[in-house]
């Protein structure tokens, strides 16, 4: 009796089991479909409140550090004083450091980096404002934020425009710089879907259910 139990919810199992799989890979599938995501970079576009320009010379700690963009559109540079670069595009504000920088240096070593503020949130570790480097992808700034917690998925992570305007699907490869990313917008981190987080229990309920559903009907 036992052994026909068995059999008949192992036959069974063997049909709800592609079923389920089935409903999982669909899921799954239409969460990566991908809105076209518009390609420009980043570093194009004035920087805002809040940004920062770190500046790192070789061997002169004086010029050396960060500069945070402040609610007037200014910026404190060693040396220059302050900029309005509200309007000023970052390559422009790159070359006025570079050239005033290499006119009183002898063969200086500069790097400037623009960092940009990007909001990480939904299913992460610590969500929360980060500056980010436009060579940074995707799963970087989620790494910055504690990665991706216990429940969240990479399969349908959102740029969401500060704005409210615009929303395209992302992928953990996508880099910043690729992304109409600009300071204040937003990358969502979704949860995985329920069925995602409890298919191994909804099989071993399915199992169980059956068994004891024919146990029952072939009962004498």
């Amino acid at each position: 009796m036992v052994f026909l139990v068995v059999v008949i919810a192992y036959i069974l199992v063997r049909r709800i089991l592609p079923f389920v799989v089935f409903l999982l890979v669909a899921g799954s599938m239409a969460a990566r479909a991908q809105t076209p995501v518009p390609v420009h970079d980043m570093a194009g576009a004035p920087l805002r409140t809040g940004d920062i320009v770190r500046i790192k010379v070789w061997r002169e700690p004086d010029l050396t550090g960060d500069a945070t963009v402040t609610g007037d559109g200014d910026v404190a540079i060693p040396r220059l004083g302050t900029i309005r670069i509200s309007t000023m595009a970052p390559d422009s504000l790159r070359r006025l450091i570079v050239n005033t920088y290499s006119a009183w240096l002898v063969n200086p070593t500069i790097e400037i980096t623009f960092l940009r503020r990007l909001r990480v949130f939904g299913a992460v570790e610590n969500p929360g404002v980060y500056p980010v480097d436009a060579g940074l992808t995707v799963a970087d700034a989620i790494a910055m934020a504690g990665g991706v917690n216990e429940n969240g998925s990479y399969n349908d992570v959102q740029l969401v425009r500060s704005d409210g305007r615009s929303r395209v699907h992302v992928t953990r490869v996508s880099r910043l710089a690729d992304l109409d990313v600009q300071s204040g917008d937003e990358v969502y981190v979704p949860e995985r879907s329920w069925m995602s987080r409890n298919s191994a229990a909804v099989v071993t309920s399915a199992i169980t259910a059956i068994a004891i559903v024919f146990g029952a009907l072939i009962r004498p």
